[in-house]
């Protein structure tokens, strides 16, 4: 919560009161306990007012592309490539380019506004994660917990998710290790939302089991029957979203 600008007056009013309890505890026992259900009624003021205090809402814009990147696999060398590409282009007034990026071994997983010719480093604390800084892309969770920060964040009229890695058609994309998300994991993670596009920059993506389990949740699926090369989407693909 963000506190008002007077809060920190309060604060020093606190540690004056607290300051004041262990001596007065020491000469008069009844006086320390009025200071201290003061102190305690302090601090319930100072958290109703924050409460009530709401933070200043996220800017409204045209598009979000959101790029899910499971690079956790022999595609690793390749995210920085794709990520180059998108930075070709960035982020603008109207568009906001939002990567979560997993690469090979542990603790490489980074989530990213793309900006014009470079990266900003964003929070995981809002990513579903069961190791530090370690995404797991073949997790139905993760790619929720993805979606739901960047409406949070950047929420726009028009929306794209781009899910990149391994591909293998009915079976599933974006594999993590051992884990892949199913066809029906990405219909539970999608579930509730609501996409312009879902493209897969990965292979064998383009088939009727696919669009029939998420075919719901968006008006376009992008994707191709064989395979997809590793050095991903010309940066041209946003040009579109840029100015509609």
């Amino acid at each position: 919560m963000i506190l008002h600008a007077a809060m920190p007056n309060l604060f020093t009013i606190l540690d004056d009161l607290w300051g004041s309890i262990t001596p007065i505890y020491m000469t008069n026992h009844l006086q320390a306990m009025r200071s201290l259900s003061l102190l305690v009624s302090s601090i319930l003021l100072v958290s109703f007012v924050s409460g009530c205090v709401s933070q200043k809402p996220a800017e409204h814009h045209g598009w979000t592309v959101m790029v899910y990147m499971a690079g956790d696999s022999s595609l690793s060398s390749f995210v920085d490539t794709n990520l180059d590409e998108m930075k070709k282009v960035g982020s603008s007034g109207e568009l906001k380019i939002v990567v979560l990026a997993d690469r090979l071994g542990e603790g490489n997983s980074n989530l990213y506004l793309v900006k014009k010719h470079e990266l900003t480093d964003l929070t995981l604390k809002e990513i579903w994660i069961k190791r530090p800084n370690e995404v797991e892309t073949g997790r139905p969770e993760t790619l929720t917990s993805f979606l739901n920060f960047s409406m949070k964040h950047y929420p726009a009229d028009h929306r794209m998710l781009g899910i990149w890695g391994h591909g293998n058609g009915w079976k599933g994309a974006a594999g993590d290790g051992e884990d892949m998300l199913s066809l029906a994991d990405m219909r539970t993670a999608l579930s509730g939302f609501k996409m312009d596009i879902v493209a897969f920059d990965a292979c064998s993506m383009a088939t009727m089991e696919c669009y029939f389990e998420i075919g719901d949740v968006t008006r376009y699926i992008v994707g191709s029957e064989k395979t997809v090369p590793t050095a991903g989407w010309h940066s041209a693909i946003f040009g579109p979203s840029r100015t509609r």
